[in-house]
């Protein structure tokens, strides 16, 4: 009886040391960059939504963001981080319009590179869910496993 409860107790704690903590995280258009991102409500600091849709920028594998509001996005939100085979980064829009005031490009790596709102130049495993634009330039992808669900332009 000993031996099981010893196999049982040892495979408990390699399971645990390949967990994932996950994080959500909410980007309102009433929100505050001074906020922790963690709550979705309002406010102007503390535990509050964040502001800008390039705070998802900071996300690890098996986060969440939520967007609620729409969202004039000067500059790209340029992805660094990956999500993993088992985690993906999730970004979630529920309808959530990202507009462009004007065309606009970005440096990636000391290169002029016309680019999307979304920048995932060689990340992987990002999911985007529920998003509208209305620039051309949407999305810019090299990574792999990146999915796109519910996601379209606006063609007004």
């Amino acid at each position: 009886m000993k031996k099981y409860i010893s196999t049982l107790i040892t495979i408990l704690i390699l399971l645990s040391l390949n967990t994932v903590s996950a994080t959500v995280y909410y980007i309102r258009d009433d929100g505050n960059d001074n906020c922790n991102g963690l709550f979705n409500v309002g406010g102007s600091s503390g535990n509050c939504a964040w502001a800008s849709p390039s705070k998802s920028n900071t996300l690890v594998a098996g986060d969440h963001v939520y967007f609620t509001g729409s969202f004039i996005v000067s500059s790209d939100i340029i992805f660094t981080n990956s999500g993993t085979a088992s985690n993906y980064i999730y970004l979630h829009g529920n309808g959530t319009a990202l507009s462009v005031p004007v065309v606009h490009n970005v440096w990636i790596n000391s290169t002029l590179t016309s680019a999307g709102i979304f920048d995932l130049d060689g990340v992987n495993f990002i999911s985007i869910d529920g998003f509208s634009s209305n620039t051309v330039g949407f999305v810019h992808i090299t990574g792999t496993d990146i999915i796109l669900k519910h996601t379209y332009r606006d063609w007004e």
